[in-house]
């Protein structure tokens, strides 16, 4: 039985990588730009047929794991990605809003779909929805942890494993009972040595992928399509500042293609 999360795990994609994306933060200019803006924005979304969308309560919830489990990341800062399910769809014009049916709060997004998600306490009252300019199952946001400094070829274990407890939180109200208890009794979606979890490299075309620790170095197996590998999330012998260390066929980051695959959960 295979499970999907969807985690990003900070690649730091640039405008070269994405697909058209030049998604900015909008600064209004006065009062009245203010509602224009707004008001063009919230005609685009009711003009969007169904559109993508995520319970605003759950999202918080996300936050919450992110503060509770914060000491696995201490550097990282609470952030979410919006990210294409396909190669090819462009990033350009996309507009992200908490909204409810008495409010409507623009979220801007930066340059390769990264945003942050303010706590309202209105929104949260009005049990508002995220919701994305586009139609369903083309885009997924997602938690987007990374320690400030790290190179584009590694990832760190604590960043990985406080992403899983932030998506966790998420999406756990909307999996079936049955399936919470399981992961319940087992020791929790992302602290079970039951399930194997598979990673995927922020991008594509990896040679090979190290688990580095002082003096240990494990190599990792990829998978057939050399986009992801197991990873021991669950280990407590790894500290959260263990290195994963990748090295991709090609070695200039601008050049490579972002690997828009998730985390996979196998039983």
């Amino acid at each position: 039985m295979i499970a999907s999360l969807s985690l990003a795990f900070g690649s730091n994609v640039t405008r070269a990588q994405e697909v058209a994306a030049s998604s900015k933060p909008v600064v209004a200019e006065s009062a009245s730009s203010t509602v224009e803006q707004n008001a063009e924005q919230s005609i685009e979304i009711s003009n969007t047929k169904n559109p993508e969308w995520k319970s605003y309560r759950s999202m918080l919830k996300g936050l919450d794991a992110f503060d509770r489990f914060h000491a696995k990341a201490p550097l990282a800062e609470a952030k979410f990605v919006v990210r294409p399910r396909a190669q090819g769809l462009s990033m350009e014009g996309l507009t992200l809003h908490v909204k409810s049916d008495h409010s409507s709060l623009a979220i801007p997004l930066t340059e390769g779909g990264y945003f942050v998600l303010p706590r309202d306490a209105q929104a949260d009252a009005d049990d508002a929805d995220l919701m994305l300019n586009r139609k369903k199952k083309l885009y997924r946001w997602q938690p987007a942890i990374r320690t400030p400094g790290l190179p584009s070829d590694q990832l760190r274990l604590g960043d990985l494993r406080l992403a899983c407890e932030m998506e966790w939180a998420m999406e756990k109200d909307g999996a079936p009972f049955v399936f919470r208890m399981f992961l319940n009794a087992i020791g929790g979606f992302c602290r079970s040595g039951k399930l194997t979890v598979s990673i995927p490299t922020p991008y594509l075309g990896a040679q090979s992928v190290a688990l580095v620790l002082a003096d240990r170095r494990i190599n990792l197996p990829l998978n057939a399509g050399k986009y992801s590998f197991v990873l021991p999330v669950h280990d407590q012998t790894y500290s959260d500042d263990t290195m994963i260390e990748i090295i991709y066929d090609e070695p200039s980051v601008n050049l490579r293609k972002p690997n828009l695959a998730t985390i996979n959960i196998g039983f």
